[in-house]
């Protein structure tokens, strides 16, 4: 399947969900993470705020913070910067996201990236929505990545291009792929 192929098929599959399951999911992978032990020595987090399609991570930024560090992307024309998460100090940017207020300027040490995906491959290859955002952001830090799905989002195989950042391990509610 091309790429567009495999965005519409997962978004369809991901529409059928119940909200039941989407939370139970969300916590089996949360709970999944904080066993990771790269997240456990972890003192700075890139994490995102989930879209209402996505895996929801409202339950780790509520639990994380403040004991980590939780850094959130901000969409700044075709580039992501980030900014630090500090609760109240939020607003609505690029697609209705939350977003820090500000971004940083120097370069700050993110010790672990929990990173969403369209999908997921088993040689731990990740599909996003198509904008390059995370691909760029990736390849400019260094830090271990962690993809988080639905266990449905896991396919045996994507198309890939030479930029695609690959993750260290994916993680979803059925368990993790290293």
């Amino acid at each position: 399947m091309e790429k567009n192929d495999i965005r519409r098929y997962i978004k369809e599959r991901k529409a059928r969900l119940s909200p039941q399951y989407r939370q139970q999911c969300a916590l089996a992978v949360k709970a999944a993470v904080e066993k990771v032990p790269q997240f456990a020595a972890a003192r700075t987090v890139l994490l995102y705020n989930s879209l209402p399609d996505e895996l929801s991570t409202r339950a780790m930024l509520d639990d994380w913070y403040p004991g980590k560090k939780i850094y959130l992307p901000i969409v700044d024309g075709a580039e992501i910067t980030i900014g630090e998460y500090i609760p109240g100090r939020m607003h609505e940017g690029a697609y209705g996201i939350s977003e820090p207020e500000s971004g940083i300027n120097a370069p700050v040490q993110i010790d672990v990236a929990v990173i969403p995906g369209v999908a997921f491959a088993a040689d731990k290859t990740r599909l996003g929505r198509g904008r390059g955002y995370y691909d760029r952001l990736l390849s400019r830090i260094s830090t271990y990545k962690i993809g988080i799905a639905y266990h449905m989002q896991l396919l045996p195989s994507l198309p890939g291009e030479l930029h695609d950042v690959r993750m260290d391990c994916v993680i979803t509610e059925k368990g993790t792929v290293i």
